[in-house]
């Protein structure tokens, strides 16, 4: 539902501000696709009306985020006993006008489970070993030294 007003009941609650509407919102899935859906598309949508086919049935919500082109997207997964992080860049994602779409799919499908997504504007260059330009992939395997960067640089990912 796009309103104006508050709603009680809802999944995930985003405010929309009219500088964001040349941005884009990201919903995330636990299937690691997202569907990169542009916010001057939904602000055209009728005010106060409950849209059934605004979630993708090919997986399960699990993050909705305001972005934009210049951010990165933080995944990370698991797959037996060993997690794994890939940055993406927002900008590779193709952009849509319809929200029930699956979106692409930035992580290969050879993961266990999704275990956090993440937008982020100005990661470090020091997470460069977790940036990827494929989609192919789970990303860097994350191990003691890789995880004392993440904690050191505090990027809750």
């Amino acid at each position: 539902m796009v309103s104006t007003n508050e709603v009680d009941d809802f999944s995930f609650k985003i405010p929309i501000h009219n500088s964001q509407r040349r941005d884009y919102l990201l919903m995330c899935y636990d299937n690691a696709c997202i569907n990169k859906v542009e916010i001057r598309s939904l602000l055209s949508k009728t005010l106060n009306k409950r849209y059934s086919n605004a979630m993708s049935s090919m997986g399960k919500l699990i993050a909705v985020y305001v972005s934009n082109d210049s951010a990165e997207v933080a995944v990370k997964t698991k797959r037996f006993e060993s997690k794994y992080v890939k940055i993406y860049k927002v900008e590779s994602i193709s952009a849509h006008r319809i929200l029930g779409l699956k979106g692409n799919c930035i992580v290969q499908d050879d993961f266990d489970k999704v275990l956090y997504v993440q937008s982020f504007n100005n990661l470090p260059v020091e997470l460069d070993t977790f940036r990827r330009d494929s989609r192919q992939g789970l990303g860097a395997k994350i191990n003691p030294k890789n995880q004392e960067l993440l904690d050191r640089l505090k990027t809750n990912i």
